[in-house]
Formats: structure tokens, C-alpha cells, sequence
């Protein structure tokens, strides 16, 4: 029941979320899908509505600790009941970001490089919202499906959350080397060193 409910919920907030802010929800999607970043005016626009972000960004921390509580109890490895460890899920993922938040824009400001480090946490941001939305599926199909379909659903959400991290990087590299003008090797060793 609980999770039922918890689902019921979370695709509320996607839809009351996209009612309330449609051009932004489209907007989200139509920036990611673009081969480029160089459309200033869309990222613009996203820009501007604050709110439309906040609650896509609530819904990534949302999909995401729901999703991480669902596997951990799926493989048995949950350490706490369900709703401590769905709330230090979401938690610990709201101080990951934070703390990318902070650190990204505390090295832009020491490191005179501002605007790629904007651009940067933007493409993360980007990328976490639309996580947010993808996972929904998943999360479906973990809670309410018989165990061999779960092992499919876990492998296919890895795979997918894998390509979209290389994605991230990758539209990364495109914005970092227009702006700061640095070789792959140098952003890898920042992946390697920072990120990882």
C-alpha cells in the first residue's frame, strides 16, 4: 500500500508539475534533445523560471531516492525500514548535489571561469531533471512486477542512467572546450579526480 500510494503520489507531482509549468517541461526536454547548447534563447527561458526548476529538481530527488530504496530492497540489502531509508536516499542525495552545487561554483569564482561553471551545474541540472522523469518507468515496474522482469528493469535503468552520465560529460567536454579551451585528457582528469 505504502508504495502504491508513494507512486501514486510522485506521478501527481510530474503532472501538477507539467500543468503548472508546461512551456518549462517542454522546454527541458526539447534543450536535451538538441545536438547542441548553443540555443541560448531555450536555456534562457529555463533559466527565468526558478520555480519550474525547483520542483523538476524536488522531482529528481524524489524519482531518485524512491528508485535507490526500491533496489536496495529488492536485493535485501536495505538497513533501514522503508520510509528511513527512502528519506536518507533523498537526503543523501540532496547533499550530493548541494555540494556539487557549492564546489563547482566556489572553483568558478577562484578560478575566474564563471560562465563554465554555469554552464556546467546547468547541464548537470539538466540532466538530473530529465533522470528524474525517465526513472518513473522503472520505478513502475520494480515495485509491481514479478522478479525476472525487476532483474531486466535494473539492468535496463543502470544502462540508461550510464549513457545519460556519458551524455552529460560528453555535452560537458563540447561546452568546457568552447569556453576554457582545454583537451579531453585535462576534463578527464578532472572526472577522474572531482567527479568519481
Amino acid at each position: 500500500d505504502k508504495v502504491f500510494y508513494l507512486l501514486t503520489g510522485l506521478l501527481f507531482f510530474v503532472a501538477f508539475t507539467r500543468l503548472l509549468f508546461p512551456k518549462y517541461f517542454q522546454n527541458t526536454f526539447r534543450l536535451f534533445l538538441q545536438t547542441t547548447f548553443r540555443q541560448k534563447q531555450t536555456r534562457e527561458q529555463l533559466l527565468q523560471q526558478n520555480l519550474g526548476s525547483l520542483l523538476m529538481n524536488f522531482l529528481f530527488f524524489l524519482s531518485g531516492a524512491f528508485y535507490i530504496t526500491l533496489v536496495l530492497e529488492h536485493y535485501d540489502l536495505d538497513i533501514f525500514p522503508f520510509w528511513k531509508l527512502l528519506l536518507s536516499s533523498a537526503l543523501a542525495l540532496m547533499a550530493l548535489y548541494l555540494g556539487k552545487f557549492l564546489f563547482l561554483s566556489f572553483a568558478g569564482w577562484v578560478f575566474n571561469v564563471k560562465e563554465g561553471a554555469e554552464t556546467y551545474i546547468f547541464i548537470v541540472f539538466l540532466i538530473n531533471k530529465i533522470i528524474g522523469v525517465m526513472l518513473i518507468p522503472f520505478i513502475l515496474i520494480i515495485a509491481f512486477s514479478h522478479t525476472t522482469l525487476v532483474e531486466g528493469a535494473i539492468t535496463a535503468s543502470l544502462i540508461l542512467l550510464a549513457l545519460l552520465f556519458f551524455y552529460r560529460y560528453f555535452v560537458s567536454l563540447q561546452s568546457f572546450r568552447r569556453v576554457l579551451h582545454i583537451n579531453p585528457f585535462h576534463f578527464f582528469l578532472y572526472l577522474c579526480g572531482v567527479e568519481i
